[in-house]
């Protein structure tokens, strides 16, 4: 897959069994629900809601389903989320995280 976002719907992915494929899933969860606080959707009542809640919604399931998995996947999801909660964001989306932060303070 080129993209994380391309495998998160896909039938024959298969996710990763490591500290690190949790931590990239929670950052790209924060990435995808910062990239919603930015938006402003029009002013009709009948707006479809934003893509993105798709795949905030596939993350977190993936996500719960990593929980449930053994002890070991549970501590990987508290220590991924106190990672991010402290800004310590994974390589791959740090970046984005960075710029989309900085333009909301803009």
């Amino acid at each position: 897959c080129v993209s994380p976002a391309g495998c998160l719907f896909c039938d024959f992915h298969r996710d990763l069994d490591s500290l690190d494929y949790v931590w990239s899933l929670t950052s790209y969860r924060h990435l995808k629900l910062t990239e919603l606080t930015h938006f402003h959707p029009p002013t009709k009542d009948q707006s479809p809601p934003h893509p993105v809640i798709a795949v905030i919604d596939r993350i977190t399931e993936k996500l719960l389903q990593f929980k449930s998995g053994n002890e070991t996947r549970a501590q990987w999801i508290d220590e991924c989320r106190d990672r991010v909660a402290e800004e310590r964001y994974h390589p791959a989306w740090d970046g984005f995280i960075q710029c989309m932060e900085l333009s909301a303070n803009d």
